[in-house]
């Protein structure tokens, strides 16, 4: 099955009304901060859950009676309760895809949609089960899916048990079809749910209105999520369903299908499908169900894992492969006995990615599992900047050394950018709460703020540099560019200037009110009626206006000894070659950059706090008119720099859980 546009429809247009899902669950790191019904955040004092003899649940809270009324009993009668009572949380660190099946599998029974006679369950409710693929076996990765599916299946059916009893019918010990199938169809069709701040807060299936919108690579589509109720006229559905390319002509089975099955009060996160590209009559519409910034060889790996189908769109197809592939993957080949020569690989040898990618992973782990920022950024910046050595044997016998280096663009690279990031975010932070009156330590961590600054906005700049090869990108971009707007206004609102610094204007001079727009670029966006000219246009002005402001502040962001020194333009890239990237000595780092202090001594402190702002207003226009494409909400007018997007996040494809819509 695939969705297609009714009519011609441009860029930034609704294709669907808000439509409710069928099913809802939390993670249950959410159970006790967020609504189990509509998501929202938990005031101080919340509502338990109850069933119809007003027995109280201790495993899901609501926001209001109303809530509660509709969703604890279904929290009691799809056996979500049992489940939560019978499962330790070592057996199911998450239980949400389970307790999201159980409820699902309710609602399909109440319907009578699905039945213990069915056998296949291809498709229950319209919605691919996926379940024959999913259960074969193969791969150590697909033993790992299946025994997954089908211990998930068993913790199901005992929970069904338990609340039928011994004398009713239910699965017994060694059947669990209808459990695997149901299973089968959330790992293929349920969403992450996000909030306003790009959380996952849970995870919830919708209908064949979105279900049914395949993968593309190069999507022409995303959706997004929101609580806020309806207001003013109400989109209409500008998408139809249709097979081999041809609309169904049963409009009975249409109508059931895009319905929302079992969710008459709609309540729940809704979600919204919009166009991010012009679409035609007639074309089919594609969404992204993993992430863009990945490698051809990435993106079909996790494709097959998860859904068991070949992506076969037009930027997998390319041949030779397009220039975000090319450059996702690149890395470089130094050969260390004679530097002169240096070879480019394209798609990189199979051992020189393991390698590049368990030193990432070592320095990631480092900080997500040991809580030690210092010691995965300085994996991280040593990876960036001299790469991974290697020694080999030549076929004369003669002992080689190579140095495998990754391309300032390579799919590591950007992911090194959002780790460094945040780890010195989350050092400066703790540096700082050790000892807050000491100079010497405040000198540092205002170091460590800048570089945190400096890595957000070349994670920026670099995704953008892909975005004008690869419009589908809007997404991740827009979020980079509010991130490294947030994370410069951040640094120059921070108290450490006062302390670091002499003659430093006053923060004052740097609320967002005192500067509404940029007279050079207009950087209020107002909004046109033609979107697509409007967006070349605003991103014209926005590129000449912060290329000329960058290099006035980049030498002051950048710290001696890290990779930054390397990066001669965070925006501009016309450094890098055009068709490879120059291999630089690893002496480099250090060579090129005098001290911090020597560094700051020549600057005017009032004119780089200056330019910073001016740059971090400009971030954080451009992102919310980035982001406007993607969602009702027009661009900020002027003197409003609120990025606030309807209550819920714009989906944006995670590799935890699960995935966006079945292969159709």
């Amino acid at each position: 099955m695939e969705m297609r546009a009714v009519e011609d429809v441009g860029i930034g247009q609704d294709l669907t009304p808000p439509v409710p899902p069928i099913a809802v669950a939390l993670h249950d790191s959410r159970r006790f901060i967020n609504c189990s019904a509509c998501f929202s955040p938990l005031a101080s004092a919340p509502s338990f859950s109850t069933n119809a003899n007003h027995v109280p649940s201790p495993f899901l809270l609501y926001c209001s009676p109303r809530c509660a009324s509709l969703d604890s009993p279904l929290h009691f009668s799809s056996a979500e309760f049992h489940l939560l009572r019978q499962s330790p949380p070592s057996t199911h660190p998450d239980s949400s895809d389970l307790r999201l099946s159980l409820r699902l599998l309710h609602r399909f029974e109440t319907l009578r949609l699905v039945s213990r006679n069915d056998g296949v369950f291809d498709r229950i409710g319209g919605l691919m089960t996926n379940r024959a693929e999913l259960l074969r076996m193969g791969s150590d990765e697909d033993d790992e899916v299946l025994e997954r599916i089908k211990e998930g299946a068993r913790a199901m059916a005992a929970a069904r048990r338990t609340r039928d009893g011994p004398h009713l019918e239910s699965s017994s010990a060694g059947e669990c079809a209808v459990e695997e199938a149901v299973l089968c169809l959330v790992l293929t069709n349920a969403v992450e749910v996000q909030d306003s701040a790009g959380c996952s807060v849970g995870v919830a299936v919708y209908g064949p209105s979105f279900s049914w919108i395949n993968h593309g690579c190069s999507p022409n589509s995303s959706y997004r999520f929101s609580t806020m109720p309806c207001s003013g006229t109400v989109p209409r559905l500008l998408i139809y369903p249709a097979s081999n390319g041809n609309e169904l002509i049963n409009s009975n089975l249409s109508s059931k299908f895009l319905s929302a099955i079992g969710n008459e009060e709609g309540y729940g996160p809704r979600l919204i499908v919009r166009s991010i590209k012009a679409i035609k009559k007639g074309e089919e519409l594609l969404i992204a169900y993993i992430d863009l910034l990945q490698p051809k060889g990435m993106r079909q790996s996790e494709l097959w894992l998860k859904y068991r189908f070949t992506c076969c769109c037009n930027r997998c197809n390319a041949d030779p492969a397009t220039y975000v592939d090319r450059v996702l993957q690149e890395i470089s080949v130094v050969d260390l006995d004679n530097p002169s020569s240096t070879s480019i690989n394209n798609f990189g040898g199979d051992f020189a990615v393991k390698k590049l990618i368990e030193c990432f992973d070592d320095a990631v782990d480092d900080f997500m599992t040991f809580n030690n920022p210092t010691s995965c950024s300085g994996k991280l910046e040593n990876l960036l900047i001299h790469g991974y050595a290697n020694k080999k044997l030549k076929p004369s016998g003669e002992k080689s050394r190579e140095r495998f280096k990754l391309h300032p663009f390579h799919h590591l690279s950007l992911n090194a950018y959002t780790t460094l990031a945040s780890a010195y975010k989350v050092l400066a932070s703790e540096l700082l709460a050790l000892s807050p009156a000491n100079d010497t330590d405040r000198f540092k961590v205002f170091s460590i703020s800048k570089a945190s600054a400096a890595y957000s906005l070349l994670l920026a700049g670099s995704t953008h540099h892909l975005f004008c090869f690869e419009p589908s990108l809007i997404i991740c971009v827009a979020n980079f560019w509010t991130s490294a707007g947030e994370s410069l206004l951040s640094l120059v609102r921070s108290s450490l200037w006062d302390s670091c610094l002499e003659s430093s204007p006053s923060f004052t001079e740097f609320s967002p009110s005192s500067s509404q727009s940029c007279n050079k670029c207009k950087a209020s966006f107002i909004w046109s009626r033609d979107l697509n000219v409007e967006l070349s246009e605003t991103t014209r002005q926005f590129l000449n206006c912060i290329t000329n402001l960058t290099p006035k502040v980049w030498h002051f962001l950048i710290n001696k000894g890290n990779y930054l020194n390397l990066v001669k333009d965070p925006i501009d890239f016309r450094w890098i070659e055009s068709t490879e990237f120059s291999v630089l000595p690893d002496h480099a780092a250090s060579s090129e950059l005098k001290s911090d202090s020597e560094t700051e001594a020549d600057m005017d402190s009032s004119c780089v706090r200056t330019g910073l702002f001016q740059i971090g207003f400009h971030c954080l226009l451009y992102g919310s008119f980035l982001s406007s494409v993607c969602c009702t909400q027009h661009p900020p007018s002027n003197g409003d720099q609120s990025t606030q997007t309807e209550g819920y996040a714009i989906g944006t494809p995670t590799t935890v859980g699960t995935g966006a819509g079945a292969p159709q």
